[in-house]
This record gives C-alpha cells, structure tokens and sequence, in this order.
C-alpha cells in the first residue's frame, strides 16, 4: 500500500467513524496488520440492486428508499461531507 493510499483510508476512516444516521451504515472500529487495514462495519443483509431483483417495487416502497437515501445525503450535506451540486 502506497502512502497516498494510506492516507486516503485513514481520511475515510475518520469520516465513517464520526457519522451517526439511521440510513448510513454504523462503522465500529478498523484495525490494521502488516500489509492491510481491515475496517469493521454494520452488517447489512442487501442491497438495492438484490432488492429490485426479487420483487417489482411499488410506487410507496420507491418513494420511502428514495426518501431514505436523500435523508442520508443531506445528513453528509449538513456535516459538509459532501457539497450540494450545482441546481
């Protein structure tokens, strides 16, 4: 692992760390061996890619995931994680 790499985990790493929401998944600790860092996260059972595989969503279901994740990007917004994109 180069230093940039290096850096740039840890930077995330620190992020992650400090993000409390109910629609990003929880970090709970990183450790680190000779050649790795391995990150600990919430487990999450799926994903929406498997989620529209076995079943065909309703409009209600669409509106709460979408609701679900603009929660979560504003929540990273507010903390200036991310940066509003021009409208």
């Amino acid at each position: 692992m180069n230093d940039f790499d290096y850096e740039s985990i840890n930077r995330e790493i620190s992020i992650h760390s400090n993000l409390d929401h109910n629609n990003i998944i929880k970090f709970y600790k990183n450790y680190e061996t000779n050649s790795e860092i391995k990150i600990v996260l919430e487990y999450a059972d799926t994903d929406l890619k498997n989620i529209m595989k076995k079943e065909r969503l309703t409009e209600n279901k669409c509106k709460n995931i979408t609701k679900n994740v603009i929660n979560g990007l504003k929540y990273l917004h507010d903390k200036d994680i991310i940066e509003k994109v021009a409208e």
